[in-house]
C-alpha cells in the first residue's frame, strides 16, 4: 500500500468527474476502485517547464483566517507583479504559507487557504498547463460552494485538462526570492492511479 494522496502528488485528470463523465467526455464508469482506464497518471510522462511562483504566505498569516481566499484579481496581481511574460505550458506555483504554518503546528486540515473558485477561467486563458500549491488540495478548503465540494479541480481538471499539483514544499525556493524557474515532475507511473472524487454538482459561475 502506497500513500500516494499523503505527500506531495500530481492528480491525474480521472481524478475527478461530474454529471457521469471526467476529461474529455470519457465516462466515470472508467474509474473503479481497481483503479482508471482512462486519464490514468501513467498517461502523464516526465514534465518540464518553466514554473511561476507567486508568493501568499504573509497575507495568510496576516489575515489570521485559516481559510483565507487568493481571488482572481489577487492572483493575477501577484503574477502580473512578477513582471513575467506567461507563455503556454507554463506551470503556476502557488505559496499559500500553509506548509509554514503546518510546521509551526499552527495549520488545519479541516480549513486552509488557497485558490478560490473564481481563478479557474483566467489560469485557463492564461495558458497555465500545471497549477501547484503548498496545501493540501491547490483550492481553498473547504469549498465556498454549498454542495460543490472542490469547484476548482472540477473546472481545472475535468473541463480544462489542466493537472493540480499538491502538498509542495516551497520554503526554499521563496527564500531565495525566485519568481521563475526550471520546474521537473516524474509522476509515478502507476497503471490507473487516481484519487477518485466525484463532482456532482453542475459549474456556475
Amino acid at each position: 500500500m502506497v500513500a500516494t494522496h499523503g505527500t506531495t502528488h500530481i492528480d491525474a485528470l480521472a481524478h475527478v468527474w461530474r454529471e457521469g463523465a471526467m476529461w474529455n467526455g470519457h465516462s466515470s464508469n472508467l474509474v473503479t476502485s481497481i483503479g482508471a482506464r482512462k486519464c490514468g497518471i501513467e498517461n502523464v510522462g516526465a514534465i518540464v517547464t518553466r514554473a511561476v511562483l507567486v508568493d501568499f504566505a504573509d497575507q495568510y498569516e496576516a489575515s489570521g483566517d485559516p481559510r483565507h481566499a487568493i481571488d482572481v484579481d489577487d492572483l493575477s496581481a501577484a503574477v502580473a507583479a512578477t513582471g513575467i511574460d506567461v507563455m503556454p505550458g507554463d506551470a503556476l506555483l502557488v505559496r499559500t504559507g500553509w506548509v509554514r504554518a503546518w510546521r509551526s503546528q499552527r495549520a488545519q486540515v479541516t480549513a486552509w487557504p488557497g485558490l478560490a473558485p473564481n481563478c479557474a477561467e483566467w489560469i485557463n486563458e492564461a495558458g497555465f498547463a500545471l497549477v501547484g500549491a503548498d496545501n493540501i488540495a491547490v483550492e481553498l478548503g473547504p469549498s465556498p460552494r454549498e454542495n460543490d465540494a472542490a469547484p476548482l479541480h472540477a473546472r481545472l481538471v475535468r473541463d480544462f485538462g489542466i493537472y493540480l499539483v499538491e502538498l509542495l514544499d516551497l520554503e526554499a525556493i521563496a527564500a531565495q526570492g525566485r519568481s521563475s524557474f526550471l520546474l521537473s515532475i516524474a509522476p509515478m507511473p502507476l497503471v490507473g492511479g487516481s484519487e477518485v472524487r466525484s463532482i456532482q454538482s453542475p459549474y456556475s459561475e
